[in-house]
């Protein structure tokens, strides 16, 4: 396997990813608004802080992604 292949695959794998981190991002803000009433204080902390993960999570894997697209035009 070439490195050009190689990085086809990892930017595959980030856009999977990233799909992934999406739905579970849009799957926790959509739980948090339907049980905003019986979310108790301490839930509501755990609630912002797994956002807050999720959040600097997508960075991180749009910040790889754009890298590996750098790389893959600086081949072409």
């Amino acid at each position: 396997m070439g490195y050009k292949e190689r990085l086809k695959l990892e930017f595959d794998l980030m856009k999977v990813l990233v799909v992934v981190f999406l739905t579970a991002l849009f799957s926790a803000t959509a739980y948090g608004f339907v049980h905003y009433d019986t979310l108790t204080r301490t839930q509501f902390v755990f609630f912002c802080c797994g956002l807050g993960f999720l959040i600097v999570g997508l960075c991180v894997l749009f910040t790889k992604a754009f890298s590996i697209l750098r790389k893959m035009e600086r081949l072409e």
